[in-house]
């Protein structure tokens, strides 16, 4: 389990390097970068297909949804 947080920590940190050049304080933006790297880190943990990394990645996206 540690192994599968390693790596969906890499990839939510790829995914928000990929996403940089939306980044921005303005909220327009800002929303924009966080669909960003929302797409680019599911698109990830699916191309890799590990229960373990999805199902953290399922259980964040509950949590995030729950605090909107």
């Amino acid at each position: 389990q540690q192994g599968a947080k390693t790596l969906y920590k890499r990839l939510r940190f790829a995914a928000q390097q990929v996403c940089v050049p939306l980044e921005s304080i303005a909220l327009a933006q800002k929303s924009a970068w966080q669909t960003c790297v929302d797409t680019a880190l599911t698109s990830a943990v699916t191309k890799i297909n590990k229960p373990l990394v999805s199902a953290l990645h399922n259980h964040n996206e509950i949590r995030l949804s729950k605090n909107k």
